[in-house]
């Protein structure tokens, strides 16, 4: 084919030899360029698969570091977790024996010496040491001295637990029996035994006694009806149905209206036996041996013996007694008077299992205490140092003008955005 020659649209010539010089040169530069890229691609690939390898190792070496964290998390969470148990627990049990430290006589014994007898208390009777610290306190109050504070608190809680209430109205109703009849602090424990034997014998408990005897207390105190009397009388009482609030009631209206010089039963008493009833009560005689001259006065019958009566709650109280007669009342005097060591047997009986482990775990909160109170002991300067910090802080943001502490409130809150991202 010879040599051709082709008018293209731009105006060219199309010159076979030359063209395919030029495809041939085409050829090269391409395998040429190629060639050079599969070195580079390579090379890339080499260089990206070391540095794939690298964040792995990276990687590794964080995942590493991170679980070697979580362990010392784990470890530790327990131990900030104790710490700030104890510190709230003895945090708790100071301020509530700070109030002991304001009332009590530091002649007889130092607050150091008094917040150790409480917590010895606590661990010896699985009671909390805050709870003694405000049997403490209200026992001091009602005019318990601070050397037998400790022994009367003790009692209290023997008498709480073995009467199903709270020690503070076990101590409420101490010192109110204490205070109206002029017992002493050492006589608490006479008193406990007494009154447990009323929750024995009668349908009440210690507990229901404690919320209604205040009322009546005084009145007997007053005329002379001792605590074995008054004692009998719930007892006689409940037994029949009534229950304690009423009984109160009741004894309170009668003891009351026996006394009353212008009432019937206190002019047939008079009359039969020339003492007035707070006479016959100091002489020796009993509640029961009263109601029971005042029933025979009209020969037993209910009704007329009723009618004696101006009150009408009085007279069904003395009613109850006298049906159950003078002889049952008095059987259960001579019970009052021989109930030493009831308080005691009480307890023994309440020993369960579970009352002893709650006692041990009472005890591990009072070691919480004392721990509690060392790490607050050693805060303490610290804590001094960051509150005057703290306060020279405060004098100072208080000073700054408006737009200052504008400006730094934005640039606390542009911290807060900042600081999650970091």
């Amino acid at each position: 084919m010879g040599k051709a020659t082709l008018t293209i649209a731009i105006g060219g010539t199309y010159d076979g030899k030359a063209m395919e010089k030029a495809e041939k040169a085409l050829q090269n530069l391409n395998a040429e360029a190629a060639r050079h890229a599969g070195g580079m691609s390579q090379s890339f690939m080499t260089a990206g698969d070391s540095l794939i390898k690298l964040g792995a190792n990276m990687q590794s070496t964080g995942d590493k570091i991170a679980s070697f964290g979580t362990s010392i998390t784990k470890a530790t969470a327990p131990i900030a977790g104790i710490g700030a148990a104890a510190v709230k627990m003895a945090a708790d049990y100071e301020n509530a024996v700070a109030k002991v430290y304001t009332i009590m006589d530091k002649h007889v014994m130092t607050t150091e010496e008094m917040s150790k007898s409480i917590l010895d208390l606590s661990t010896a009777t699985g009671k909390s040491a805050t709870e003694l610290a405000d049997a403490t306190y209200q026992a001091l109050s009602a005019s318990v001295s601070t050397e037998k504070v400790a022994g009367f608190v003790e009692d209290s809680v023997k008498l709480a637990k073995a009467g199903f209430t709270e020690t503070a109205t076990a101590v409420d109703t101490l010192t109110t029996v204490i205070n109206a009849y002029g017992y002493s602090a050492d006589d608490a424990q006479m008193i406990s035994d007494k009154l447990v034997q009323t929750q024995n014998k009668g349908k009440t408990t210690v507990d229901e006694l404690a919320q209604s005897i205040g009322q009546v207390i005084p009145t007997a105190a007053a005329y002379n009806v001792n605590l074995d009397n008054l004692c009998s009388g719930y007892v006689a009482l409940t037994k029949q149905g009534i229950n304690t609030a009423n009984a109160t009631t009741m004894l309170n209206g009668m003891m009351t209206e026996l006394a009353d010089s212008e009432s019937a039963v206190n002019i047939g008493l008079k009359e039969m036996t020339g003492k007035t009833f707070g006479e016959l009560m100091a002489s020796g005689m009993s509640l029961g041996d009263v109601i029971q001259l005042l029933s025979d006065a009209v020969g037993g019958n209910s009704e007329e013996f009723a009618n004696l009566w101006g009150n009408v709650r009085a007279a069904k109280g003395a009613l109850a007694i006298a049906n159950g007669g003078a002889q049952e009342f008095n059987e259960t005097m001579a019970q009052m008077a021989d109930s030493t060591g009831l308080v005691d047997a009480a307890l023994e009986d309440l020993a369960t299992p579970m009352s002893k482990a709650n006692k041990a775990i009472n005890a591990m909160k009072n070691t919480g205490i004392l721990l509690g109170e060392e790490i607050i002991g050693a805060a303490v300067p610290s804590l001094e140092k960051l509150s005057e910090m703290a306060q020279d802080l405060y004098k100072w943001f208080s000073e700054l003008d408006e737009g200052t502490k504008q400006n730094i409130v934005r640039m606390g809150a542009l911290a807060v955005a900042i600081g999650p991202a970091v």
